[in-house]
């Protein structure tokens, strides 16, 4: 049975206790405290430990899917849930995590139960495409920059983002920190994801691209961290934050669409055809003013899923599953991971056979 504390402790007040004593990065503590105060504790905050049983966790479960989250963002809520209740058994006031997933209840499910919607992709001309028109909405040729290097290279956005001009070199970029957007908080200097430092090769027009944009945009040490980044935000100041990128250049580059934010609805991005491909109308009457709009090149695509986008891209060059994993930051699985390594003849074989010799070759004026 439960000790006399497990029976009187709130939830709430163990998880403040639990959370406390952590010692994590930056962004797991920030995940963790968002799911407790946003999703735990108002549906377990008063409730002592030991009146948690199994079938309330699976009520809450289902409550949350049936609200509208996703069940990818349920299971990691409850993954986070299970963790705590750990600590609670690990500190003797539980015998048992009432968030365990128990054998055999639910549905029957084969591989279906971890399936989500088909990510959405693109090719080169769409990258090309949306590249484009991220410039023309920002006004300026940075975005274009950053658009084309993220799918070309598979960078994770925080990478861009803390991207320092000395690791920008010849013909590769060295991802050796991430700038982790805490909220509130700014950013945040850290390690790369998994710490995934590594070298990415890149073609010598891509090369070149990044280059003449250091030299044009003349970049000085930022106030904040006091880092030479590659890239800056709009104005000169602040780098770019991930929610407004998203939503006011990278979702309309894509889709054709701005996203809903009150009181305005979806709509699509206001143009006047001319010049090519278009130029948006701001300000009053914006739609009423438009004579065109942009269809979509790749609807529903994320920036996150530019590096779906590029390990696609390696699999039509028949990148080896080593290299593409290195490239990305990841780490090769089981005894591949053990045996496989990337040689110089393996590296240079590639080079020859793939068709991304051609990516050097690519007829682009900027």
């Amino acid at each position: 049975m439960e000790g006399p504390r497990g029976r009187a402790d709130p939830f709430g007040q163990f998880a403040n206790r639990w959370y406390a004593g952590l010692d994590l990065a930056p962004s797991t503590m920030q995940n963790y405290r968002r799911h407790l105060e946003e999703h735990l504790l108002p549906a377990f905050d008063d409730t002592p430990l030991a009146a948690i049983f199994p079938a309330d966790v699976d009520a809450w479960a289902k409550r949350e899917r049936a609200a509208g989250y996703k069940p990818s963002s349920v299971k990691t809520w409850r993954t986070t849930f299970h963790t705590v209740l750990a600590a609670a058994v690990e500190a003797g006031l539980l015998t048992s995590n009432p968030a365990a997933k128990r054998r055999g209840t639910g549905k029957r499910a084969g591989r279906s139960a971890g399936r989500g919607p088909e990510k959405v992709i693109t090719d080169s001309l769409g990258a090309l495409l949306i590249a484009e028109r991220a410039a023309i909405l920002s006004g300026r040729d940075d975005e274009f920059v950053v658009m084309t290097l993220m799918h070309y290279t598979g960078m994770r956005w925080a990478e861009v983002v803390g991207l320092e001009t000395q690791y920008a070199r010849l013909r590769s970029i060295r991802v050796e920190a991430q700038l982790y957007e805490l909220n509130p908080g700014g950013l945040i200097q850290c390690p790369p994801k998994d710490d995934s430092y590594r070298d990415i090769d890149i073609p010598g027009w891509l090369s070149a691209l990044v280059s003449d944009h250091i030299t044009r945009t003349a970049q000085k040490p930022c106030a904040c961290h006091g880092l030479t980044c590659v890239f800056r935000g709009r104005y000169g100041g602040a780098r770019w934050r991930r929610s407004g990128f998203r939503d006011w250049v990278f979702e309309p580059a894509a889709s054709g669409w701005y996203p809903k934010k009150a009181p305005q609805p979806r709509r699509p991005v206001p143009l006047i055809p001319e010049p090519w491909p278009g130029r948006p109308v701001r300000g009053r009457n914006s739609q009423g003013r438009a004579e065109a709009c942009w269809p979509p090149v790749a609807a529903g695509l994320t920036p996150h899923g530019r590096r779906h986008s590029h390990k696609s891209l390696m699999a039509e060059q028949r990148t080896p599953e080593v290299l593409s994993h290195e490239r990305l930051g990841h780490e090769l699985g089981r005894i591949a991971g053990v045996y496989s390594h990337v040689t110089p003849r393996c590296w240079r074989n590639w080079q020859a056979s793939s068709p991304s010799a051609g990516l050097t070759r690519w007829p682009l004026t900027f």
